[in-house]
């Protein structure tokens, strides 16, 4: 008997399967969103292919068509700052005008990320075997170029969910990178540092494309994008502010997203579904079928996921 109430006080432990509520905001078939973000008056702002650019239920009109649009942001203006992948012209406002120029044809944004109104940071794949960032202090009005050595051979840096890079403000960079030997790379007060990854690697569609943090924990989701059902290494966690790193358990596949809703509770999403964890990233379960290219927080138990065909939703535990 004693070893039936045991049972029973670690069942009660273990954590319910979520009861999962989602709407569906938007649907256009052919359109691949993978930007999301919040305007000041809680506005939804979301970006994808084919000049996609949708805000609080509305799609705006971007007057250059065929852009792959991979980010979005609402400056102190009101006004939005549109990334553009794969692109010589990286940075649009919403009436089409290019804020920044890159004249070099192999110039590729991959994700930008504000610490503030007024700071900001776009990372940039890989150019003259350099890393290669542009930077505002004016909030998305005039950039500057930084580069940076220490770049290593096929390296390479993933659009795939526009959240492959961490920037506070204060003098700290952080960004995960795929290849042949995927790495958390940190900038910090002019002084670079790398610690190698333990998830896939080897090839240049591998390693990591996500990059979340909640306090001095750092969470990295990633695979292999071209076998999504791959399961084997795809997501790891550090508890001590990116200096070493353990595999997480019971991933469901390649993951391009992820997000902490709490700092147990943490979300993560790929082509082939989306799930959960409940104890700080040590281990996932599926919570929905449905997978997505970008997630984005909006309390401790909502959220928004988009993805192929151009869909957006809205998802409460």
């Amino acid at each position: 008997m004693k070893y039936l109430s045991l049972l029973s006080v670690l069942l009660c432990m273990l954590p319910l399967r979520a009861q999962v509520h989602v709407d569906t905001l938007h649907v256009q078939p052919g359109i691949s969103i993978r930007g999301l973000a919040y305007t000041k008056t809680g506005e939804l702002l979301a970006a994808g292919s084919r000049s996609f650019v949708w805000k609080n239920g509305r799609q705006l009109v971007f007057p250059h068509p065929g852009k792959d649009l991979r980010d979005i942001y609402e400056k102190t203006d009101g006004s939005l700052l549109i990334l553009s992948a794969g692109d010589s012209c990286a940075l649009y406002d919403e009436s089409g005008r290019c804020i920044y120029m890159e004249k070099d044809p192999a110039f590729f944004a991959d994700d930008i990320h504000f610490a503030s109104a007024r700071e900001g940071v776009v990372l940039c794949d890989p150019l003259r075997d350099m890393f290669h960032f542009l930077y505002t202090k004016d909030g998305g009005n005039t950039w500057s170029v930084k580069q940076l050595t220490g770049i290593r051979k096929g390296e390479a840096f993933f659009a795939a969910s526009g959240s492959c890079m961490y920037y506070d403000g204060r003098d700290r960079l952080c960004w995960v990178s795929g290849g042949p030997e995927p790495s958390f790379l940190r900038l910090y007060r002019g002084r670079f540092s790398r610690q190698r990854l333990p998830v896939q690697g080897g090839s240049v569609s591998k390693g990591a494309y996500s990059l979340a943090r909640k306090g001095k924990m750092y969470v990295v989701a990633g695979g292999d994008y071209t076998d999504p059902q791959q399961g084997d290494s795809t997501l790891c966690y550090s508890t001590d502010g990116g200096k070493s790193w353990q595999l997480s358990a019971g991933s469901g596949g390649y993951r391009s997203s992820v997000i902490a809703l709490t700092k147990r509770i943490w979300i993560c999403t790929g082509p082939s579904g989306t799930d959960i964890s409940y104890n700080a990233a040590r281990s996932w379960q599926p919570l929905l079928k449905e997978g997505f290219h970008v997630l984005l927080r909006r309390s401790s138990h909502e959220f928004y996921a988009a993805g192929s065909g151009g869909r957006i939703m809205y998802i409460r535990l």
